[in-house]
């Protein structure tokens, strides 16, 4: 299963590149540990950004799911 996980890429981004970004000492921390997980498999300089992370592993299927809508009762072409 892919599960999307941008937000720890906005995060490391924000804490890097932003002059003051208002973190606390224990959440630089943390994002500054994550930062050490995901640089070796990314080998991107800090001033650069990366657009999207992606999880990936095993679950059992969700015991629920959201409704959705076709296509057709959203888009009119």
């Amino acid at each position: 299963m892919w599960r999307l996980m941008t937000g720890i890429t906005f995060l490391i981004q924000r804490l890097y590149l932003d002059r003051e970004p208002g973190f606390s000492e224990a959440h630089k921390k943390l994002l500054e540990k994550a930062w050490g997980y995901i640089q070796p498999v990314f080998p991107v300089d800090k001033s650069k950004e990366i657009i999207m992370l992606f999880r990936m592993g095993y679950a059992p299927d969700p015991s629920a799911q959201a409704p959705r809508r076709t296509i057709e009762d959203v888009l009119t072409y």
